[in-house]
Formats: structure tokens, C-alpha cells, sequence
């Protein structure tokens, strides 16, 4: 009778969790359980601008303000895929510029409202890609790539219509749209593949008489990058590879770094006023950096020596720290915090435990000194995080159950908002999660008693179950794995385990379950 009472109890208890969690919809966009898809585009004065699907219409443009009063349709006339991290660079504080891509190529931009939300213009050449780097400010106003019914290659645009328009044609458009535009020693650069499948690298001052030819480029195998009015790149010569410094005022191309043993990787970064490069033999990856004087090339250091492989793949920088992102052998694709002059970089923690872990490709939110984002843990289950770059002020926020998914995040008016199918009643929608701090999401079978609660450090945890244990997991609530056990349905706690609440995470038939536990 015991076990009956306390397997309602959870059901019950279950049962109330879901109807909190329901009441967390923001915005029901394709009423019930039918599914909008927004996705987060960027932030414009006073709110948000995402895109989500609507009646007949792909990927419509939206803004809200965090309420639903302000929740808004801008324009019913975008029909296609409205391309996200292509916001910035801003114009001014009013404006921000979308791409927009399938089934029309066009530019818009928007300003969050439905008055100053329309096209720019049209353009033959397909999506352009912001890892290409292909639209840059220059001048007070924004230059981009793209190839117009008129031939040009390069466009620009001051947020309006009639300042909207095909400025440099630098010719045959057959072989693709300028790449890697930099602006550097108040000139505009950029780069497109040649009829010999080269690079050819051009200078301009903006305008088509001032727009020439400069450099040939062999086996290009990252993205240029400027740095002190100097222009950086790599290249595979499949023998060997080498880092280039160009000074486009003396025409004056110099070797950084060459090595026929080494083959380099192709991000090139440039964080305070350093160039970062990256480089792979048979000893593993590792990555270099060198200053102004480029003798001077040494190799990044991690706070954890026993990390033998190192590659940087990209770094953000936010008002209170920046973070690396860096694969290495032991814990795979984390967060590192760089430290002040870029020589170093210190390990926070292991959010994916293991050395095949993987940061996902949701990018961090940054808000109040910390930043948070999502991880994608091995059995599908996804995680929000938040960290302020050390490991005592990283936590997790939010846990959700692996048919459960986390598409974007923000804040507005201090409330975190979610997108992505948290509840099947409404679908994948938007969330507004009133208590963050307090809500970690807690699931258990119905048929299951996890007993005894409170428990007793030293003593045994046992779920009663009446199929196969395979895994049970004991962790703290800053989501740091404890202990791990498997084949079994009960756990001896750790003898020394601190009182305070902690988190059980078993995995029967596949399905993983979690209960919160405390130990007194």
C-alpha cells in the first residue's frame, strides 16, 4: 500500500509540474499543438526580431517586447529563410540590416517596427554567409556582398531604399561573390576566386574608380583578417603551409609562421590586438599566437597542463570577460576563459563531460555578467547553463527531458525567454520561464519511487522499479557529475557528501528520468 501511495504521490506531483510548466507560453503563434519554429535574429531597441512560420507564410519576420501586447507580425510580405547572426553591424540605433533567402534573394531591414520594415532590394547571388564575412561598415554606411541584376559585385546601403545600390563591379561574376571583406588603413579589401580558381585580392576606397587589383593569393585556406593596418591569411601548399602578413601600403608580403611539418587549420583570429593560428601534426593541435612583431610567435597555454592537443576555433568578447571556444583532447569542444593579454586561457568546466563533449551551435546570451546557452548532453537531453567565466559561478539553469528542445534564448524586462517544442500542448512556440533560478526540470516514471528522500550521506539510494536500471547518475546542482553507477537500482551515497539538495539521474529502457533529492 505504501509503495501505491507513493507512486500517486508522484504522479500527482508530476502532474502539477506539467501544468506549471504549461503556463510558462509566451506567445502561441500556430495556435495548439501546431509549431511556429521561431528563431532568435537579433536584438533592436525596445525588443527582439525573430523570425517563425505563420498560416502559409515560411519564416515571417516578428518583434516582441517580452509581452504579448507587443507581440507582433512586421510584415507578412518576407516569405522564405530569414538569415540569423547577420543583424549587426547597425547603421545606427534604430536599424538593423536581414538577409533573406529562399524562394527570392532580397535585402530588408527593419527597425522593429511595421512602418520601417521593408525591402532594400533585390539581388541575383544566393545567401550570402557571415562566416565569409560579407558585409562590413566603412564609411558610415554598410558594404556588402551581393550580385545585382546590373552586374556589380559589391553594394551598399544608409538603411534606405534610394541609398540602396550596386556600387563596384570588378567583373565576371561567374565565379562567386567577394569574400572576407576588411576594412583596414581606411580602405575597403575583399577577395574572389579567379578563371585560374585563385584568389585575387582588391583595395577600393568605396567607390568603382577607386577599386584595383592588388594581389594574387595560392591555395587560400582561412579567412583574411586585418590587424594593425596589416592584412592576415593562410595558405596550403600541400607540402607545406605558411601564415601571410600583407602591408597593402608598401605592397609587401612577409611569412609569420611556415612549416612543412605542420598543417595549418583554418581559423585565423584576432583577439587583444594578437593573431591566433592554428596547427595540426602528428603530435596533435596546437595553438600559436604572435604580436606586432612577428618573430615573436608562442603557443597558447591552458590553465590544465595535462591537455596535450589545442585548437582555438573562434573567441567572444563581452563586457566583462571573453570566452574561447577549444577543442582538446581530454574534454573535446568547451568553453575556456581567456585571460587579459591573450597569453593564456583558463578552464571553467567540463559542461559535456568527456573528451568527445561538443559546444552546440547555439551562441552564448550574454546578460548581467554572465552568459548563457544551451548543451546537448549524450541521451538528447538539453541543458542551459549560465557562467560568468569561473567555475564556482557556473550552473545549470534549466533541464530538459530528451523530447523536449531548446531552439534560442533571450531576455527582455529581466525574464528569460525560450523558443523550441517545451510543451506539446503548444508546440514549438515561445516560453516566457518566470523563476529560472529556482526550475530545474524534474522528471520521473510514474511507476518509480526513489527512496529514501531525504537520504543520508553514506547510506543507500534506492529506486524501486519494475524494469532494468542501466545507469544512475548523482549530481550537484551546478550540474557537476558526482558519482556514476550502472546495471543496478540502487547507489551507496559518498560517505562525505554535503548536505543540501542534489540531483539523481537514471536511465531505464533508454529514457533518462531525474529526480531532486536531499541530503540531510
Amino acid at each position: 500500500m505504501k509503495f501505491l501511495v507513493k507512486s500517486w504521490l508522484i504522479l500527482l506531483l508530476s502532474f502539477v509540474n506539467f501544468c506549471l510548466q504549461a503556463q510558462t507560453i509566451h506567445f502561441d503563434i500556430e495556435p495548439g499543438k501546431d509549431n511556429s519554429g521561431p528563431r532568435f535574429i537579433g536584438n533592436v531597441p525596445g525588443g527582439i526580431i525573430f523570425s517563425a512560420n505563420y498560416a502559409n507564410i515560411v519564416d515571417a519576420l516578428w518583434f516582441t517586447d517580452g509581452t504579448n501586447k507587443n507581440t507582433f507580425l512586421l510584415s507578412d510580405e518576407i516569405s522564405g529563410k530569414v538569415a540569423s547572426g547577420i543583424a549587426p553591424p547597425f547603421l545606427d540605433s534604430n536599424m538593423t540590416l536581414l538577409f533573406v533567402n529562399n524562394p527570392y534573394n532580397q535585402i530588408w531591414r527593419t527597425d522593429g517596427t511595421k512602418s520601417g520594415t521593408y525591402k532594400l532590394m533585390d539581388i541575383v547571388s544566393e545567401l550570402p554567409q557571415e562566416k565569409e564575412k560579407m558585409l562590413i561598415k566603412f564609411k558610415n554606411k554598410i558594404y556588402f556582398s551581393a550580385i545585382t541584376y546590373e552586374g556589380y559585385d559589391i553594394c551598399i546601403t544608409d538603411g534606405t531604399k534610394a541609398g540602396t545600390k550596386g556600387i563596384i563591379d570588378i567583373g565576371n561574376s561567374r565565379y562567386g561573390i567577394p569574400k572576407y571583406l576588411n576594412v583596414c588603413n581606411n580602405k575597403l579589401y575583399f577577395a574572389r576566386k579567379d578563371s585560374s580558381n585563385r584568389f585575387s585580392l582588391f583595395e577600393s576606397d568605396g567607390t568603382q574608380a577607386g577599386t584595383k587589383f592588388i594581389l594574387n593569393i595560392e591555395n587560400l585556406a582561412s579567412k583574411i583578417v586585418s590587424k594593425d593596418d596589416m592584412l592576415y591569411f593562410s595558405c596550403d601548399f600541400g607540402t607545406n603551409s605558411v601564415v601571410y602578413r600583407f602591408n597593402p601600403a608598401i605592397l609587401k608580403l612577409e611569412i609569420v609562421f611556415s612549416s612543412s611539418l605542420n598543417r595549418l587549420l583554418n581559423e585565423l583570429i584576432i583577439y587583444n590586438d594578437r593573431l591566433y593560428f592554428n596547427t595540426y601534426d602528428s603530435k596533435g593541435q596546437k595553438c600559436w599566437y604572435t604580436d606586432s612583431l612577428i618573430k615573436n610567435v608562442a603557443e597558447l597555454k591552458l590553465s590544465d597542463t595535462s591537455v596535450h592537443s589545442c585548437r582555438l576555433v573562434y573567441t567572444i568578447e563581452y563586457p566583462d570577460f571573453t570566452i574561447g571556444l577549444i577543442q582538446t583532447d581530454k574534454y573535446g569542444y568547451e568553453y575556456w576563459k581567456m585571460n587579459e593579454d591573450g597569453s593564456s586561457a583558463q578552464f571553467i568546466l567540463d559542461f559535456t563531460p568527456g573528451p568527445s563533449s561538443n559546444i552546440d551551435n547555439l551562441m552564448p546570451y550574454f546578460y548581467k555578467g554572465s552568459i548563457y546557452f544551451r548543451i546537448i548532453q549524450p541521451f538528447k537531453d538539453t541543458y542551459i547553463w549560465s557562467t560568468d567565466g569561473s567555475t564556482e559561478n557556473s550552473k545549470i539553469e534549466y533541464i530538459f527531458q530528451n523530447n523536449l528542445s531548446v531552439n534560442g534564448l533571450y531576455f527582455l524586462n529581466d525574464t528569460m525567454f525560450l523558443m523550441g517544442m517545451l510543451d506539446s500542448k503548444y508546440g514549438d512556440e515561445i516560453y516566457k520561464m518566470e523563476d529560472f533560478k529556482n526550475s530545474l526540470y524534474e522528471t520521473v516514471n510514474v511507476y518509480d519511487v526513489l527512496f529514501p528522500n531525504p537520504a543520508t550521506a553514506g547510506h543507500i539510494l534506492q529506486i524501486q522499479n519494475t524494469h532494468r536500471i542501466e545507469t544512475i547518475r548523482l549530481y550537484d546542482l551546478n550540474g557537476k557529475l558526482i558519482k556514476e553507477i550502472k546495471d543496478t537500482n540502487e547507489m551507496m551515497l559518498p560517505e562525505h557528501l554535503a548536505a543540501g539538495m542534489y540531483i539523481i539521474q537514471y536511465i531505464s529502457e533508454g529514457q533518462n528520468y531525474r529526480k531532486k533529492i536531499l541530503v540531510e
